[in-house]
């Protein structure tokens, strides 16, 4: 069988220069490998500055607008955000979904972890990965308008 590579011509190359990660229980990437490697779990509870779970909460699976689980995995921080380092405004930061927040962050974290300076990186073909898991922050700040 006949690689892709082999059907354009060489394969493009690139390198992973630098990489950064959030998880629940752990603040990078090492931490999240310690975690794994100790077995430990880090779900929990939901906290009380989340959100009301006895409000969305109920044992009958398939109730409408309701999860049948107390417990989740929450990101450390997620609200705290240093919003004059990116230049922002703090009416600026309150209408930025927190998950965008945590984006911003991450991969300033990742070019940190590359050591490159992010000066040296305009003109160049660099690209920043990312994966988010839910966009329901625009509906709840809407509310508030």
């Amino acid at each position: 069988m006949e690689s892709v590579a082999g059907l354009n011509g060489p394969a493009p190359r690139f390198a992973i220069v630098g990489y950064a990660a959030r998880f629940p229980g752990a603040a990078d990437a090492d931490e999240f490998w310690d975690l794994l490697r100790d077995g430990r779990d880090a779900i929990s509870e939901v906290p009380g500055d989340r959100w009301d779970v006895d409000e969305f909460f109920d044992p009958e699976p398939g109730t409408p607008g309701k999860v049948v689980t107390r417990r989740a995995g929450f990101v450390d921080d997620a609200t705290g955000f240093d919003a004059p380092f990116f230049g922002m405004s703090t009416r600026e930061v309150r209408m930025l979904d927190p998950q965008h927040r945590l984006l911003l962050e991450t991969a300033w974290r990742a070019v940190e972890h590359s050591g490159t300076a992010p000066s040296a990186l305009a003109g160049t073909n660099t690209g920043v990965f990312v994966g988010l898991a839910t966009h329901d922050y625009l509906g709840m700040a809407s509310d508030e308008l």
